[in-house]
């Protein structure tokens, strides 16, 4: 059971959940059912408290908007899901005692919003760049993931 991902089928949805050493702290459902009105995603917890590292064993990762995101990145390098579009000063403070220097790499409707993110990032003292693709991270095959990694690093 990699990442801890499991399946409800009850609610038609895969679950994300979040430990840290004392327990379950929050988690997620990604809806898969037919029902158009069900929301994508839901959460239980504080889930922008968490910091969720992938894979993050040099202290560098890439940021990215969701979990499914984040897996599919932590096969070539660390990440960090950010559960949304946006990380505040706060945040980012949270994330210097994890890593040393970031990438966002958000969906494209979020390139402005990543440039920004990025500028406050590197003025709160975490350098950071932006990766800018056609399509959401997990929307991308693994070899186009290398690619951008490759090229953007």
């Amino acid at each position: 059971m990699s990442n801890h991902v499991m399946w409800s089928e009850q609610l038609s949805r895969i679950i994300f959940p979040y430990f840290n050493e004392t327990g379950l702290l929050a988690w997620q459902g990604r809806y898969v059912g037919k029902e158009a009105t069900k929301a994508k995603w839901f959460s239980q917890g504080k889930i922008h408290e968490i910091i969720h590292p992938v894979k993050v064993t040099n202290r560098t990762a890439v940021l990215v908007e969701d979990i499914v995101s984040a897996i599919k990145v932590s096969k070539f390098t660390g990440a960090i899901p950010i559960f949304g579009s946006s990380v505040s000063a706060k945040q980012i403070l949270r994330l210097k005692t994890v890593v040393d220097r970031v990438w966002y790499w958000l969906d494209p409707d979020m390139r402005s919003k990543s440039v920004k993110m990025s500028n406050l990032s590197t003025l709160l003292g975490l350098p950071a760049c932006v990766i800018f693709s056609d399509k959401d991270p997990k929307e991308h095959t693994y070899d186009e993931i290398k690619q951008y990694l490759t090229k953007d690093q």
